[in-house]
């Protein structure tokens, strides 16, 4: 994206500056470029505008179709710059878009979810870095379609359609924000009082509403929620009337948990915000900031579009946001509307519904499926923005009173590091919310303990409330772990529910657990596996065919006086169960990684944000190609150059009340990468028609292909009458990897002299960039390169040399990106 002031600077969110706007590459995300479209630009955000790295609003002069995302003058370029990972945003709304599909299967009704793309974004030729470029949240066909009756005024000034019931968009807002932005924007307010808020700070008074005369401040309770509205742009009377009368009546059903609530809102909608912004802990949920409502005419209220995640999924340390554990989005101080619906009976089932929807139909899932192919995506782009901004990022965090980050954030010099963050903490969160609830995985063995807490039985007879359904290819996968304190004998008598016992079956054989009694004899202090083995049930039961037996309950039956019976698990797999049980001891569950770059000369670490429960205390362990290393007992490692091309691995495994070792994936040792550009150019000493001899220079490599190199300046068996592109570049060692080749040097070896003359023609030589051979170098060109990395197009002989644009041998995204930065700066 070709921002282009004409050198003017961009000051304020308040005065468009004008611009044209080129977008190259469009076609990568469904839509066409475009070239030197006119428009305005202005800042845009409130806390994110003061930092070094802008966001922006672009409002072209007419509608532009933009990555085919449908036509609309208004559109904004997103920073990301307190997100070091820079694709929270992309990830959330990528979640948001699959989970609102899901609801619009059984609802019929998809909520709109903004949609962005993420671009670079160079601005009077100099380039700034990864923005996301996508939706201005607006009421809009393509966006929040609403009816947007309420703003249309005859030729006399007189608005036609001035009735309350309209299309409504909202936003709640901080207070202290009020008064600024209905100075600079002539917002309009509305405010709903006795919000349940308990949090204090500074209130503001007055008819927001109307004259907007709001001067007064103090301090007290958070009790009043300040409402913009953001469409009708030009309320009347009688629309801000309905729309605070409206809201307040939300308001008080809400707080009161009455259940006629729900025919002012939508259920199903408030579930999908809540759900989105909960799972990535998003800060400005707690209803901070860019909280956006909306109704249609004669429809109910709807929480949303969701806004603004990059300070949410850990990316701050304040409130407890860098902890996957703890409630943002329901336990907030300053408006008690989802505590309250979580107070309701109704509320709870449906959420709890919607999560295992989540799961059974891979939407989360879908959130690493996002990580990963944005990592690889955007690596170039990524690295590059992380050089240009980090040092300024960190700065800004050090000089902010308000802003508090995780320590990664900081010392980090690798965006990858960053992004290995984002997945462990996504981890850890979604296995958090799981265990709240109440979701336990079924439909494979990998889940732990199925039984929420450790029971104990001190009576002769204690039944254990089960309620599980289980599929039939687990039932033969099923253990109890039962731990004793003195020697007695016990048995267990197992109910199944369902499928129910055919009349048919004469119980005499086998022993069915479910029926009669398995007994066991237990040494004092120690504990025993019960395999259950419900799947000899199917046989004998009125449904043999069916899918699932649900457990409904364990009856644990000791002989003698009473006795101290401990149940601590029912696990999937008994080599699971063998390192949990025995004792009461919580075990670990969830996943470690092995997070920092894995390159000699970088420290490897043990992240431990996917591990459940969070905080639990553990130990360490690192392994190299499955040995133990020894004395590498702490949370980071830093491998010795010896140790390239090992598999690296790290056990945690959990200590005192916690029990139970995790085991990494491994990572393969790379050698240290070094990126240093050689300013050095080949020399050419003498040439033939199938020979080249280039000045040979210590502790350097040369290439005529850009992708075998070798320390020896003599390269025979070449092609006659032939382009060579010879690169020099810093060696490659034992220890790291070779320096980034320098410029070309552009040879064309002799005349075959034994050739026919008539056969070989002297060739026009490539120029490199030329791609189209039209004999220009430009726009067209990068996209000809751009089409052929992406796989939607090919290209061959003097186009494709021409296309290796920075000479590595290979046509590739990087020579567009390369391409591209050589004509701006032109």
């Amino acid at each position: 994206v070709l921002i282009d002031t004409d050198g003017a600077a961009i000051p304020d969110k308040v005065n468009y500056v004008d611009t044209a706007i080129t977008i190259l590459g469009a076609d990568v995300y469904g839509g066409s470029d475009l070239y030197a479209a006119t428009g305005g630009i202005k800042l845009r955000g409130n806390s994110t505008m003061g930092y070094d790295k802008k966001p922006y609003r672009i409002k072209f002069d007419s509608k532009q179709n933009v990555f085919g995302l449908g036509k609309a003058k208004s559109w904004v370029l997103l920073a990301n710059y307190l997100d070091p990972a820079a694709i929270r945003n992309d990830v959330a709304y990528s979640f948001g878009a699959r989970l609102s599909a899901m609801t619009a299967e059984t609802t019929g009704f998809q909520v709109y979810v903004p949609r962005t793309r993420p671009v670079e974004v160079y601005l009077n030729g100099e380039y700034q870095g990864l923005y996301d470029m996508g939706d201005h949240i607006q009421v809009d066909g393509t966006r929040i379609d609403i009816d947007e009756s309420g703003d249309e005024f005859d030729d006399n000034g007189v608005q036609l359609f001035p009735e309350g019931n309209v299309g409504y968009y909202l936003e709640i807002e901080d207070g202290s924000r009020v008064i600024p932005e209905w100075h600079n924007e002539q917002a309009y307010y509305v405010t709903i009082e006795n919000t349940g808020g308990t949090g204090t700070g500074t209130l503001y008074t007055g008819n927001l509403s109307s004259s907007g005369n709001a001067e007064t401040a103090g301090t007290g309770t958070l009790d009043t929620l300040y409402v913009q509205i953001k469409t009708p742009e030009v309320p009347s009377e009688e629309q801000i009337a309905y729309i605070q009368d409206y809201l307040q009546t939300v308001n008080d059903l809400i707080l009161a948990k009455d259940e006629t609530v729900f025919d002012y809102i939508d259920m199903d909608g408030f579930i999908d915000w809540y759900l989105i912004n909960e799972v990535f802990k998003n800060t400005d949920s707690g209803f901070l900031s860019s909280v956006k409502l909306f109704k249609d005419k004669d429809g109910k209220l709807f929480m949303g579009p969701v806004w603004d995640f990059d300070i949410g999924a850990g990316a701050v340390a304040y409130s407890s946001i860098h902890k996957p554990t703890g409630w943002r989005t329901r336990d907030t101080e300053r408006c008690a509307w989802y505590k309250s619906l979580f107070e309701m009976d109704s509320f709870v089932a449906a959420v709890e519904k919607r999560w295992a929807d989540l799961h059974e139909n891979g939407i989360l899932d879908g959130i690493f499926s996002d990580i990963d192919g944005l990592t690889a995506y955007l690596r170039a782009s990524a690295d590059d923005n992380y050089a240009l901004w980090h040092d300024s990022y960190v700065n800004a965090v050090n000089n902010t009173s308000w802003l508090t980050v995780p320590d990664l954030q900081l010392s980090s010099n690798h965006w990858i590091e960053q992004v290995q963050y984002l997945r462990a903490y996504m981890t850890g969160r979604i296995a958090w919310l799981d265990e709240q609830f109440g979701y336990t995985e079924t439909s494979s063995p990998a889940y732990v303990n199925m039984l929420s807490s450790t029971l104990t039985s001190t009576s002769s007879s204690k039944t254990f409330t089960i309620n599980k359904s289980f599929p039939v290819q687990e039932l033969s996968n099923l253990y109890l772990s039962v731990y004793s304190r003195s020697a007695f004998d016990i048995t267990f008598n197992f109910d199944v529910g369902s499928p129910s016992l055919s009349s048919d079956w004469q119980g005499s054989d086998p022993l069915l657990p479910f029926k009669g009694t398995t007994g066991e004899n237990i040494a004092a202090g120690t504990y025993t596996d019960v395999e259950l083995n419900l799947e000899n049930y199917m046989p004998w039961s009125n449904d043999p065919t069916a899918t699932t037996v649900t457990l409904k309950s364990i009856v644990v039956k000791t002989s003698g006086n009473r006795r101290n019976v401990q149940i601590s698990g029912l696990y999937a797999a008994k080599e699971i169960q063998a390192d949990v049980s025995g004792t009461s001891k919580t075990p670990l569950g969830g996943k470690v990684f092995v997070a920092g770059a894995p390159e000699y000369e970088q420290t490897l670490r043990a992240d431990t944000l996917g591990v459940t429960p969070y905080g639990a205390d553990v130990s360490y362990q690192w392994y190299e190609n499955g040995t133990a290393i020894s004395g590498a007992t702490s949370s980071t490692y830093t491998p010795a150059s010896s140790q390239i091309g090992s598999a690296f691995t790290v056990a945690v495994t959990g200590s005192g009340d916690y029990e139970g070792t995790l085991l990494s994936e491994p990572v393969t040792l790379q050698k240290a990468t070094y990126t240093y550009k050689t300013s050095q150019i080949p020399e050419l000493i003498s040439k033939t028609h199938n020979t080249l001899v280039i000045l040979e220079r210590e502790n350097y490599e040369i290439s005529v292909d850009g992708v075998n190199w070798q320390t020896s300046g003599t390269f025979e068996n070449l092609q006659p009458n032939t382009l060579y592109r010879v690169l020099y570049r810093h060696g490659e060692t034992a220890s790291q990897t070779g320096g980034t080749a320098g410029e070309a040097l552009r040879v064309i070896t002799d005349v075959d002299p034994n050739a026919p003359e008539e056969e070989e023609p002297d060739p026009t030589p490539v120029t490199p960039g030329d791609v189209n051979l039209d004999g220009y170098v430009n726009t067209s060109d990068v996209k000809r390169i751009l089409k052929h990395a992406l796989g939607t197009a090919v290209l061959t002989g003097d186009a494709l040399t021409a296309a290796d644009f920075d000479g590595d041998g290979q046509a590739t995204t990087n020579d567009a990106r390369a391409l591209l930065k050589s004509l701006v700066s032109a």
